[in-house]
């Protein structure tokens, strides 16, 4: 089964930003608004880059 692991960290009512990052370890991850983690989310299942991943995702 193919799968991808999207870790949010807060999650804002704010408007979307249209940006997202994949925060790699180390980094800091403080916000991400719920309507850009749910176009990271539709985004993964038009692709296979991240498939097996578990990734922490933000805006900023």
């Amino acid at each position: 089964v193919d799968f991808v692991i999207a870790r949010p960290p807060m999650l804002s009512d704010d408007p979307e930003t249209g940006s997202v990052r994949i925060v790699t370890d180390g980094d800091k991850a403080h916000k991400i608004t719920r309507g850009d983690l749910a176009q990271f989310l539709v985004d993964q299942l038009q692709t296979d880059v991240n498939i097996g991943k578990r990734l922490t995702v933000a805006n900023e």
